[in-house]
């Protein structure tokens, strides 16, 4: 028969410190609720371990469900076990609190201590970090100078030394001070009742009250733990409540005693209640993505109002936002990747930021093998090739916007109603952003020829095979002839190119804007060699997003001023597309073969490039290649 030793982790506190780096201590109002669902519990309570406030006056968090809880033998489990029974971490039952303890362990360094309740046996475990060693681990319990005669017992009954029954039908303490609080008064009275469940109670260190920190957060207000849980979950069939006292801000106003039994609860509130069972959303609907990588279903809301700068929304979760759900567990469905009270997050979906204010996005795949990261804060798919990847939040977006609901839309269109349409560029303003716009040509093309006066469309002079290569340095003087230069044949100042080789001017095109139904979708440009004419979609995101940050960044100014703005950056853009495709133009001649760079998506690219959006514009342009090869 053979052997196998079974590996053991080294160094676990580093790789707990690691974890928890990834994650973070919010984390920890995900693991919480996850936890309590897999070990089977109905109701989970957020409150002050009242045993603690009424011998010592510290006022300590305490997690409490009324879940399956632990037996003593399954204590060293807890402390021990990272990555459960080995299937996939998040929705895995019997993983034995693994969030749980890489979010709270690192921040309380006094520890964390549960206390669970199992087939009538009330056990506790102190997780600490050793104040000699620096390492995380179990706090030894049982000592003979607190036992005595009886150690053997106790570490008997509970089959370790970290682990303490504190009641049970053998044991015959009447109190278990550790510590200074008697433990035995500790547990929740409501889990007694239950006969089942577990408490976790956050020591933080060991002095500076926990209940309104949690442990980590400097700025807590009575709303945290509600808000933190409700922008993670999209539901879940816990009941979920948090105790929340009156004068929350007043210290010295908190009960000394144990409230009554149904005092200064607040339930949370997941996503789908806040939006689904108030009156503050006037339209939703749903919409299918089957183009992108990920099919999907995204379900949109409109809200009656836009949020406000700066402004907070309690308990629940600010808008706009946007997530993608996973199922975690049976009955939770939880929200990552998740953006909120930022309209920039969710303008790629719909366009302006002014609308995006009034918007609330929720992805849920519906293909594709999709899992949560080892942080289990992000949702990542693994694409055909076996590469793990970020879910595909462009192009979400972008088929988003080709099918965009009618009550978005006439949100859109009233946005640009109020604003001045694009103007046709002038000639004066054509040669000033064409100057400005040499920054960028200056890899791609040698020098804008200095018969654009703006009275014609002028020409441009585009060398392809400077591509990368700084060439602005053109009034250098030539290098000298070498001997196996062609007769009759010199180089270029700058260059390395004979001026048999030079490439031809290209004449500028007439730029026009045109609505977005003379476009492909997902265009932004299209050429017509023709007329030689560039249109720019009047419509695209592209243009939109502009006219949203101009709008935003000066919403100070007048209407009349901020409506000069937009138009001179609409100006601009006219000008960066005439010039990009005047390259593309060169490009194509010097490189028959590479004629895609003029097509709609080609130009959309290039334009996507300028505007430093390589990621949106190489998307489109790998999807043309890819329509191309079917």
């Amino acid at each position: 028969m053979s052997y196998t030793e079974v590996i053991k982790a080294t160094d676990a506190t580093a790789l707990v410190e690691r974890t928890h780096k990834m994650s973070g201590p919010q984390q920890m109002f995900r693991e919480i609720p996850v936890n309590a669902a897999q070990a089977g519990a109905n109701e989970l309570r957020v409150d002050a371990a009242w045993g603690i406030v009424e011998q010592g006056g510290r006022y300590f968090a305490s997690f409490e469900d009324d879940g399956e809880g632990m037996t003593p033998s399954q204590m060293p489990q807890f402390l021990n076990q990272f990555g459960g029974s080995g299937r996939t971490i998040g929705v895995a039952d019997d993983n034995f609190g693994v969030g749980f303890k890489t979010a709270t362990w690192p921040v309380n360094e006094a520890g964390v201590v549960i206390l669970t309740l199992r087939n009538g046996i009330t056990s506790m475990m102190w997780c600490w970090r050793d104040p000699i060693t620096g390492s995380l681990g179990a706090r030894g319990l049982i000592d003979s100078h607190t036992f005595g005669d009886n150690y053997d017992d106790a570490v008997a009954e509970s089959g370790s030394p970290t682990v303490l029954v504190l009641e049970s039908p053998h044991s015959d303490w009447e109190e278990m001070i550790i510590g200074g609080i008697d433990w035995m008064k500790v547990m929740p009275q409501w889990i007694k009742d239950a006969g089942h469940g577990t408490a976790f109670i956050l020591m933080g260190d060991g002095e500076s009250d926990t209940y309104e920190t949690y442990g980590y957060d400097k700025n807590p207000t009575k709303y945290t733990a509600m808000k933190e849980m409700s922008k993670r979950f999209w539901s879940f069939d816990l009941d979920v409540k948090v105790r929340s006292f009156t004068n929350w801000s007043s210290r010295s106003s908190w009960p000394a005693v144990r409230p009554a039994e149904t005092a200064m609860w607040r339930k949370v509130v997941t996503t789908m209640d806040h939006v689904y069972g108030s009156d503050i959303v006037t339209h939703s609907g749903s919409v299918e993505l089957t183009a992108s990588t990920v099919a999907a279903t995204v379900e949109w809301f409109l809200f009656d109002q836009p949020r406000e700068r700066g402004s907070q929304s309690g308990d629940r979760i600010s808008h706009p936002f946007r997530a993608v759900t996973h199922t975690a567990h049976d009955g939770i469905v939880e929200m990552l990747d998740m953006k909120s009270g930022v309209a920039k997050d969710v303008s790629p979906f719909v366009g302006p930021r002014t609308v995006a204010r009034n918007i609330g996005i929720i992805v849920t795949p519906t293909g594709g093998n999709v899992f949560i990261d080892g942080s289990r804060t992000v949702l990542r798919h693994q694409r055909e090739d076996g590469i793990t990847a970020e879910m595909p939040w462009d192009e979400w977006a972008a088929e988003f916007r080709h099918k965009l609901p009618t009550e978005i839309q006439a949100l859109v269109d009233a946005h640009y109603a109020e604003t001045s349409s694009p103007g046709e560029v002038t000639a004066e303003e054509r040669q000033r952003f064409g100057q400005r716009f040499l920054a960028f040509l200056r890899g791609t093309t040698t020098r804008l020829r200095p018969d654009i006066d703006g009275t014609t469309t002028g020409s441009l002079e585009v060398d392809p095979t400077s591509v990368g290569r700084d060439t602005t340095h053109t009034d250098r003087p030539p290098r000298k002839r070498r001997k196996h230069d062609a007769d009759n044949s010199t180089v270029r100042p700058g260059t390395n190119q004979r001026a048999s080789e030079r490439p031809r001017s290209v004449d500028l095109p007439e730029p026009h804007w045109e609505p977005a139904g003379e476009f492909d979708p997902g265009c932004a440009v299209r050429y017509d060699p023709t007329d030689h004419k560039v249109f720019l979609n009047s419509e695209h995101f592209f243009v939109e997003q502009t006219d949203a940050y101009i709008a935003d960044r000066y919403k100070d100014e007048t209407a009349d001023e901020v409506a000069r703005r937009i138009l001179a950056v609409k100006n601009a853009m006219l000008t960066n597309v005439m010039l990009g495709t005047a390259f593309a133009i060169g490009n194509s001649r010097k490189h028959p073969e590479q004629t895609e760079l003029l097509s709609s998506v080609g130009l959309t690219s290039l334009l996507a490039d300028i505007r430093g959006n390589m990621a949106e514009g190489m998307a489109l342009y790998g999807q043309e290649n890819q329509r191309r090869n079917a």
